[in-house]
């Protein structure tokens, strides 16, 4: 099928498509001076699509069709990579949530301490 109709099928613009091919994540066949998306190009965008959903930027996504095509891997494979990089992401928010709950505890200590100082102001 043609870009118009891709486009069509998938919900998309045709800047997003030509985006996308721009960075390899899509690679219609060319035939004669027109673009033919097939099968492959709708796993591909829908993949795309699904990965945006979860949360993954379109370099990150780059980054997951570059270790595809790199090592052969099927689909499988490609979420294996993925669910390594969505927990990383996990224990990188578990680090903060530890960092924000110290932080708290620090700020209620100072809060703690105000209330102090101000009970000995108005008992004066």
């Amino acid at each position: 099928m043609q870009i118009g109709a891709f486009v069509r099928e998938m919900g998309t613009t045709a800047d997003t498509v030509r985006y996308y091919m721009e960075l390899s994540l899509l690679g219609p066949e060319l035939k004669g001076n027109r673009y033919s998306f097939g099968e492959k190009e709708v796993r591909d965008f829908q993949a795309i699509a699904q990965l945006k959903q979860w949360g993954f930027a379109v370099k990150e996504i780059q980054c997951l069709f570059r270790h595809k095509a790199q090592s052969g891997c099927g689909t499988a494979g490609v979420l294996r990579f993925a669910r390594d990089i969505l927990q990383e992401r996990v224990h990188a928010i578990d680090i903060s949530i530890a960092e924000l709950g110290r932080q708290r505890e620090g700020v209620l200590e100072n809060l703690a301490e105000v209330e102090a100082v101000l009970g000995r102001i108005y008992l004066r």
